[in-house]
């Protein structure tokens, strides 16, 4: 039997893949590198989801200068409230888990998404002690980077990636909003 590292490594891949066109698509020119020292007091944000196969927490976690860099109101020239900052980084969890929940849909992966969380620490151990396989990605933009991480449990016995052709699916009931 496949070690749960060995199975989880797919969407791994599509995670990373998520998380670039989740910055290309707010216009934020990231590049990936290898690490970085987390800054005390960094804005956060969690999400969790989940299909029959996999449970899943997408996390975010970087300096004010990046999520400011990527709202909508920066573009205009507006100062932007912590508030505001607190709910724009939610919904950038919630925009990363929502790339990656259309990336797994030709995987035959469905998930329902939960509501995101914003906070002021996440404690990445904790997925760890619940069993949870965890990948950290750290993306840089100008001289800033964010981390994002995914935690997946599996929860069947064997969970598999099999790509299908889009045109499976029809285009009528795949896009909708499911809570958990």
């Amino acid at each position: 039997m496949l070690s749960p590292e060995v199975q989880l490594q797919p969407l791994f891949e599509l995670f990373e893949h998520s998380c670039l066109e989740a910055f290309e698509s707010l216009g934020c020119q990231a590049v990936k590198v290898e690490q970085f020292i987390p800054k005390t007091n960094a804005p956060c944000a969690w999400i969790d989801s989940a299909s029959e196969e996999l449970q899943m927490t997408l996390c975010l976690r970087g300096p004010v200068s990046i999520i400011e860099q990527t709202h909508p109101a920066s573009h205009r020239g507006a100062s932007i409230m912590q508030a505001d900052l607190d709910d724009w980084i939610a919904e950038l969890a919630n925009r990363f888990m929502g790339q990656l929940k259309n990336k797994l849909l030709v995987y035959d992966h469905r998930l329902k998404i939960g509501v995101p969380q914003s906070c002021q620490a996440l404690d990445l151990h904790e997925f760890q002690s619940r069993g949870d396989v965890s990948r950290r990605l750290f993306f840089q933009s100008g001289a800033e980077v964010l981390e994002c991480s995914l935690h997946a449990k599996i929860l069947v016995e064997m969970v598999t990636f099999i790509y299908h052709s889009p045109e499976r699916y029809d285009s009528s009931g795949g896009g909708g909003l499911e809570m958990l």
